[in-house]
């Protein structure tokens, strides 16, 4: 019988760097990452998400770190890059683990999950190519599922913190374009390091917060915030919701 509810585990902006002992921002990734594998119950998730920038230099050694926690977690795991991480060892690493997919589509009860690249080599901003538009156009209008979910890294709107609206998704345009008036329900993003949340079109557009270290979310300078977190989120048929996870003490619902 297909399961009525779908929790997953969304994670994003890890930043791994090539030591356990390495710092970002004062905030040890490898720490955090393993505080929250550890503090997840067993057959808690059905599946988990890597939104992105899940290293901070793309060296292979990063993902080899990353995989040495992520084979404790025995449920299926989808990834997609971010603008620090290197795709060819991004998947010559983690194509070793079965359970660790690197894919473009995910289904299940009612929802379509499609997953997009929004990487630009040597670029901090986000684009989707021509024919990556199509293919999403494409996908959107032949689904089956009575919603579907858009995971993607860049955000596709503007935050109101000027230095990430810089390196956002550059054709936010094209995209919103093709998803409006759609079975398109969700886009959940990282890239920002924290939790922002609107709705725009009927269309519900949220972050995830990093598991590195996140950046306080007003004001025109980055200012770092020494705690972490991920966001859950819960598929029904009809609907989703979400909780942001900070220091797995905290449990904000949206």
């Amino acid at each position: 019988m297909e399961k009525t509810q779908i929790k997953i585990a969304q994670l994003s902006d890890l930043h791994f760097l090539e030591e356990k002992t390495s710092l970002m921002q004062g905030s040890n990734p490898y720490n955090n990452l393993n505080s929250i594998v550890k503090n997840i119950s067993p057959n808690e998730y059905d599946y988990m998400f890597l939104s992105g920038d899940i290293s901070e230099n793309g060296c292979t050694r990063s993902y080899e770190l990353l995989q040495s926690i992520l084979d404790g977690i025995q449920i299926p795991i989808y990834c997609i890059p971010g603008n620090h991480d290197n795709k060819d060892n991004m998947l010559s690493v983690l194509s070793n683990s079965s359970h660790i997919k690197i894919c473009d589509r995910l289904s299940f009860s009612g929802w379509d999950i499609l997953f997009l690249d929004t990487t630009v080599a040597n670029e901090t901003f986000g684009l989707l190519s021509k024919e990556s538009l199509e293919k999403l156009r494409f996908n959107i209008e032949k689904s089956d599922a009575a919603n579907i979910c858009i995971v993607m890294h860049h955000h596709p709107y503007e935050t109101g913190v000027a230095r990430f609206d810089r390196v956002n998704l550059r054709n936010l345009a094209d995209f919103q374009n093709i998803i409006q008036n759609t079975k398109v329900r969700l886009v959940t993003f990282g890239h920002v390091h924290n939790y922002y949340s609107m709705t725009l079109n009927s269309i519900l557009y949220e972050s995830a917060p990093a598991v590195s270290f996140q950046l306080k979310q007003k004001g025109a300078d980055l200012v770092v915030e020494n705690k972490y977190g991920f966001k859950e989120l819960l598929f029904s048929a009809t609907a989703v919701h979400s909780n942001c996870i900070w220091n797995h003490n905290e449990v904000l619902h949206h």
